[in-house]
């Protein structure tokens, strides 16, 4: 593979290698098949993470419209490297997407850790090329090249990684792609789905061991907020807690939490910027499924919960106690078992359902955020909302 010979300026060579060729001179991200190719290399499970993703973008997008509530337009990648001691250091790569001032922001990802103020990053596209500087420095030099550079790789020493064949149904990522992707996302497909996952996976993540996006930042109320909406249900051990005579346990029923984010979502509190955790809770408790049912049967529409809470530093604190592991397909590559922490069943609050209007959710969520919402979710709630439970010899294996 021959690096080709392009320029930003007439000045600045900016070469991005890709496992689909030189990007975007031999990846032409216009392309269909291209775009199926690229999106193929994830996981189903991501994929269809995405189309969630889009439903959480509605949500905030319904606050904002009547309250402070302003939505930063950045893709924010936190890194995880070790040395050859072993010593731990984090990064972060802010894809400024506009002029907006994130000046906030960069604040807290500089003190996430000790010496991140050397390790934080802000990023900017200019027609498909990738470039990278320091806070308050105005010299932009090629993303990727940095990087290798730092890392003293030629350009054919770059390994990207790779997900588990097992993790990649190709039915499941067909339906993500052409049934709702393409759909909710439209004319901003190449924009918000495609360039994220080329800056996330091929021009920063081959570069470190641990990368984690942050999915949605918002500032409300002068403070910096952090959203993710998860599809997923609970840890099924509600026959456990029922035969020990402690169904209400706020451990029965309760929901995973990955190690990594957990721990990144601890020291984005320390900085205080907390994390809107909203789950969409899945009325058949089985991974073998498709989620797609959610969006389309109405019957699964009105039993699909859409739960909260406010991940501050007092409950990340509770949460990361006992390490547990979940199967390996919950983990980046889908090769390796992904630790996990259990959120309590009593930290979640009831918004409503999918099936419920964003004008009736979106008052709900912002009465969560204001610590209004008086809702708690009980295992009755989620056992009359569940259409479908795996029986109780076998194992549940939904942790992401």
């Amino acid at each position: 593979m021959k690096a080709p010979n392009t320029n930003l300026n007439s000045q600045v060579l900016c070469v991005q290698k890709t496992p689909l060729g030189f990007f975007p001179e031999e990846f032409n991200i216009y392309d269909f098949e291209q775009q199926i190719k690229l999106l193929r290399e994830e996981k189903h499970q991501l994929l269809e993470g995405l189309t969630v993703e889009f439903i959480a973008q509605k949500y905030i997008e319904t606050i904002a419209l009547s309250t402070d509530l302003k939505i930063l337009h950045v893709v924010v990648l936190i890194t995880l490297s070790f040395d050859t001691n072993g010593n731990a250091q984090y990064g972060s790569f802010t894809w400024k997407r506009n002029s907006e001032n994130i000046e906030q922001l960069i604040k807290v990802l500089q003190n996430l850790d000790t010496n991140c103020d050397k390790t934080t990053y802000i990023c900017k596209e200019d027609n498909y090329k990738f470039y990278i500087t320091k806070p308050n420095n105005s010299t932009w030099k090629p993303l990727q090249t940095y990087l290798r550079n730092r890392r003293n790789l030629t350009i054919e020493e770059i390994t990207f990684p790779k997900t588990n064949s097992n993790s990649k149904n190709i039915n499941r990522q067909e339906s993500s792609i052409r049934g709702k992707l393409e759909q909710a996302f439209q004319n901003n497909f190449i924009k918000d789905v495609l360039l994220p996952r080329i800056f996330k996976n091929y021009l920063v993540q081959p570069f470190f061991q641990v990368a984690w996006d942050l999915d949605r930042i918002f500032t409300y109320k002068n403070n910096l907020w952090e959203f993710e909406l998860k599809h997923k249900y609970p840890i099924d051990n509600y026959d456990f807690y029922l035969n020990i005579g402690r169904p209400n346990d706020s451990r029965c029923l309760c929901f995973g939490i990955n190690k990594g984010q957990a721990n990144l979502t601890a020291m984005l509190a320390k900085q205080g910027m907390n994390t809107l955790h909203l789950i969409l809770v899945k009325p058949r408790w089985s991974d073998s499924l498709d989620p797609g049912y959610m969006f389309i049967d109405d019957d699964a529409k009105e039993k699909t919960l859409i739960i909260g809470t406010v991940l501050d530093l007092d409950k990340i604190k509770t949460i990361i106690t006992d390490t547990k592991d979940a199967p390996t397909k919950t983990s980046f590559s889908g090769s390796k078992k992904a630790p996990y922490y259990q959120i309590p069943r009593s930290f979640f609050h009831v918004i409503g359902h999918y099936s419920d209007s964003r004008n009736i959710l979106a008052p709900k969520i912002q009465a969560l955020m204001d610590g209004k919402l008086n809702s708690p979710l009980t295992t009755e709630i989620l056992l009359n909302n569940c259409l479908e439970r795996k029986t109780h010899t076998q194992k549940n294996e939904q942790y992401t």
